[in-house]
């Protein structure tokens, strides 16, 4: 199930960038962005949708790494 997998991965990312941890949720985030790109693909969701998750999640781990 890809949107499922997506899900996982995008709770585990925020949950590296809540626990202030930039370094591993840098090195995260292109695994993330392939599992969102593989669903939109696939149909799973929408590709404005996708393309909004990327966007929020790259400002999410902008926002720890300039502090």
């Amino acid at each position: 199930m890809a949107v499922g997998e997506m899900r996982t991965a995008i709770k585990k990312f925020r949950a590296l960038v809540a626990e202030r941890k930039g370094d591993d949720a840098r090195t995260a985030l292109p695994r993330v962005y392939a599992l969102i790109d593989r669903t939109r693909k696939k149909g799973g969701i929408h590709p404005n949708t996708a393309a909004r998750y990327k966007s929020r999640l790259a400002r999410f781990l902008a926002r720890i790494t300039q502090n």
